[in-house]
This record gives structure tokens, sequence and C-alpha cells, in this order.
């Protein structure tokens, strides 16, 4: 059955490693039909999951 709960599982995973590889190194394969709308899909996932910044002690 395509509607079984390891379809969900591996999709999931899958989109999951997408996004993070896209956020990673800066390209998704969005890029291949436009190269603006996988420049903003990059720019809004690294916008929205920022690396965490450690706090900084005032001197």
């Amino acid at each position: 059955m395509l509607n079984a709960w390891p379809n969900f599982a591996i999709t999931f995973a899958l989109l999951i490693t997408t996004f993070y590889l896209a956020w990673k190194r800066g390209f998704s394969p969005l890029e291949i039909f436009s190269t603006r709308a996988d420049a903003a899909f990059v720019s809004t996932l690294r916008q929205r999951f920022r690396p965490a910044t450690p706090p900084t002690i005032p001197a």
C-alpha cells in the first residue's frame, strides 16, 4: 500500500535531509527549475534555522 507508515517515514527522512543539505551547502534541487527561487528558498531556510550563537559576556 502506498499509504503505509514506512512510506511516510522515508518521505519525511528524505525531505529533512534535502532541507538540511540545502541549508548547509547553499543550493537545493529547486535550482534545476529556477536559480532565483532556489536562492529565496535557501535564504529562507538560513534565516529560519540560524546556527546558535553563544551568548557574549559584556566586558
